[in-house]
């Protein structure tokens, strides 16, 4: 049951910047969710916070810690339901941020065969081909910098640029299909058989750019 009264709820729309959550109150995705979804948990401050996501009979709690130097991503199927996250800090000033990503054909920039800079919460995509193709992200800064990736119905896989594993808090260590590479390049070839492509920046910092390219 929601902590925070139906005045206090805000609303998450897909796939653009995340909404902010002030301590014991709530956001919500718009509509009921399919398939697999990310959402992304983020201190507003240099504190932790504890959310807490429910999905219809289901929930799931989560502690970010303060001084997080990434987005901390939630990637999972919620059985087509509305998300609610709780931010169930109780001391005033301890905000959260709230960001909800999902597949979409409707991309703000389009995936082509030469370099595209996808800036901090925008989208990339396309549709592959039948054929093996290589995608590259390249991070344009040594900022660390974060991309989910979507391909089709599959996992969303987070993908981690100018970011060390082994630096990061106990809570990143176990996260599910995400990649982390220290340099500033991604690369993946192989045949997406004509799936849709979408690329989503939710880096922490504006200046977290990455160009992306399918050849």
């Amino acid at each position: 049951m929601s902590i925070a009264t139906q005045a206090q709820v805000k609303d998450m729309f897909m796939n653009v910047p995340p909404v902010e959550v002030p301590a014991n109150e709530t956001s919500q995705t718009n509509v009921a969710t399919e398939g697999y979804n990310v959402i992304t948990i983020t201190p507003n401050g240099n504190y932790s916070v504890q959310a807490q996501l429910l999905y219809g009979s289901d929930s799931k709690t989560q502690n970010v810690p303060a001084g997080s130097p990434v987005v901390y991503p939630i990637v999972q199927q919620f059985g087509n339901n509305v998300i609610q996250v709780n931010n169930l800090n109780t001391q005033q000033d301890t905000a959260l941020l709230s960001g909800w990503y999902a597949l979409s054909t409707s991309p703000n920039e389009k995936l082509v065969n030469t370099p595209t800079t996808v800036k901090q919460y925008q989208s990339i995509g396309a549709q592959t081909t039948s054929s093996i193709q290589t995608l590259t992200l390249e991070a344009r800064s040594t900022a660390a910098t974060l991309a989910i990736l979507i391909i089709g119905g599959n996992k969303p896989v987070p993908v981690f640029l100018n970011t060390n594993k082994g630096n990061l808090p106990p809570a990143w260590q176990n996260l599910d299909n995400a990649v982390f590479e220290t340099g500033n390049t991604y690369q993946m070839s192989q045949n997406f058989f004509g799936q849709t492509m979408f690329i989503v920046n939710v880096s922490l910092t504006k200046g977290a750019t990455f160009d992306a390219r399918i050849q």
